[in-house]
């Protein structure tokens, strides 16, 4: 391992993990927080860039720690073997080397798993289904990058297992205590709500897709108020980052497969014709943002925010909200073929709904393959009243006709001062009908 620089020390020192992902492998918290929008600003790109690597670096290293403090109490646990037991111990490493080998073929489970565990193991699942899928007939091999915290994970899962065959598995962790069930195992449908209300964020999520499956239910053609009941009913506590997220995740049961899935289907779309063409307008929007001739045609306009913002792009339509307070009733969409939202067609569907008298403002993602292929909202209107918000949703419907994979009304709201979003209220009505 090479010495850290004095600015890479401060920069792992000066950040904390957010409590949301703390316990969270690092490539998770990577993947959640890195693909941040480019700014206009460049003092602002730096500050946000050291934010977001200084957070992925404290992660790291707590990852790193946790594996180290692990090691050192195997290493405890095998000095208090007997004679007997250490001369013995090799046999059982390969007996659970099998074990675990069966897992990642899905020919049989391991129960018992940490989150870091399960995640780990989960990729390799994933490798060996596609793997197979690809190489009818030949061996799948167990490899993992030499000194990487994956393989660290693996190793360390076998020492703990080879020592319980010898009744010295030793204390859990912390992450180990707060373990996530195997996606293989069938859920329980009728396990303890008290255990299901230890569930929150994608934790819930993934439990829901487990629940789901089993009683045949497609959880992607649902509103978001069917699934936000869908989680009342189960109490299980989805909060505001799963309603707002792309239906097509709600069916998927482990974080493993969720972060494969995204990374297919941002590679789809990464450095396309489509993408390159948002990102200009992206970059085009912000620079005219930071005018005083922000028109892009008769009753269209770039809002100044957009120049500040750090995920959403804002135009105002004829009798534009400028700023909004108390109740703002919305409408948004998103589609099944993002690549087909050009600029040009974004921009076309802006003077349709100024041609229909639609006063309010509308807001899409900066990020076509990043941001954009995440969302259940990825265009979304706010109107002046809820009529225009019914009146965007029509025009959108007539526009945009059968290549719409999601709709929706919605009202944000301030309170106690703060302006909450429509996924927001439904988030706290879900935990509150839980609690």
């Amino acid at each position: 391992m090479g010495i850290e620089t004095l600015e890479q020390q401060e920069s792992v020192s000066s950040y904390e993990v957010p409590p949301q992902y703390k316990g969270w492998p690092s490539e998770l918290v990577e993947e959640f927080i890195s693909d941040g929008p480019i700014f206009v600003d460049d003092d602002k790109n730096v500050t946000e860039g050291k934010m977001r690597q200084g957070i992925i670096e404290a992660s790291k290293k707590a990852e790193v720690d946790r594996e180290t403090r692990k090691r050192a109490d195997i290493t405890e646990r095998y000095n208090n073997l007997s004679v007997q037991q250490i001369a013995e111990f090799p046999d059982a490493q390969k007996a659970v080397w099998d074990v675990l080998a069966r897992h990642v073929k899905q020919e049989g489970n391991i129960d018992d798993l940490s989150r870091e565990e399960h995640y780990v193991l989960g990729k390799l699942q994933i490798e060996c289904k596609e793997f197979k899928e690809q190489n009818p007939g030949q061996l799948f091999h167990i490899n993992l990058p030499a000194g990487s915290i994956d393989e660290q994970v693996r190793d360390n899962l076998l020492y703990r297992l080879a020592l319980k065959r010898f009744g010295s598995e030793g204390k859990q962790s912390e992450s180990q205590q707060s373990k996530v069930r195997d996606e293989a195992v069938t859920p329980n449908v009728e396990s303890s709500i008290g255990d299901r209300k230890n569930l929150s964020g994608w934790d819930a999520n993934f439990e829901l897709a487990k629940i789901a499956k089993q009683n045949n239910i497609d959880l992607s053609i649902m509103s978001r108020e069917e699934y936000a009941q869908f989680a009342i009913d189960n109490s299980l506590a989805i909060d505001d980052d799963q309603l707002r997220m792309s239906t097509w995740q709600r069916n998927i049961p482990s974080f493993s497969r969720l972060i494969t899935e995204r990374k297919r289907r941002k590679a789809e779309l990464d450095g396309s014709e489509a993408d390159k063409l948002f990102a200009e307008f992206d970059y085009n929007m912000r620079e005219k943002a930071r005018t005083n001739d922000r028109y892009l045609g008769n009753g269209i306009k770039v809002r100044a925010g957009t120049k500040d913002s750090n995920s959403w792009l804002f135009f105002g339509i004829n009798g534009s909200l400028e700023d909004s307070h108390g109740q703002t009733p919305k409408s948004y969409i998103s589609l099944k073929d993002l690549g087909a939202l050009t600029p040009n067609r974004f921009i076309l569907f802006m003077e349709a709904l100024r041609d229909a008298k639609y006063d309010g403002d509308i807001k899409s993602f900066q990020d076509l393959a990043n941001q954009g292929v995440l969302l259940n909202d990825q265009l979304v209107m706010h109107g002046r009243t809820e009529d225009d918000a019914k009146l965007a949703l029509q025009v959108a419907e007539s526009f945009f006709g059968k290549e719409i994979l999601s709709k929706g009304m919605g009202m944000d709201e301030v309170v106690d001062g703060k302006n909450r979003s429509y996924s927001q209220l439904l988030a706290t009505k879900i935990k509150e009908s839980i609690n």
